[in-house]
């Protein structure tokens, strides 16, 4: 529940994992991608 919380209060509206390419996209309330970060293998 903190992520979620931290997310919120910093703009972060919402992500996306991508399995296929072991990514995790963050987004802001405008849809625009703010962090893609590598998923650990």
């Amino acid at each position: 529940m903190t992520f979620c919380n931290d997310c919120a209060v910093n703009g972060i509206e919402g992500w996306k994992m991508d399995l296929n390419a072991m990514t995790c996209s963050y987004f802001d309330k405008n849809g625009k991608e703010v962090l893609v970060e590598q998923v650990p293998a």
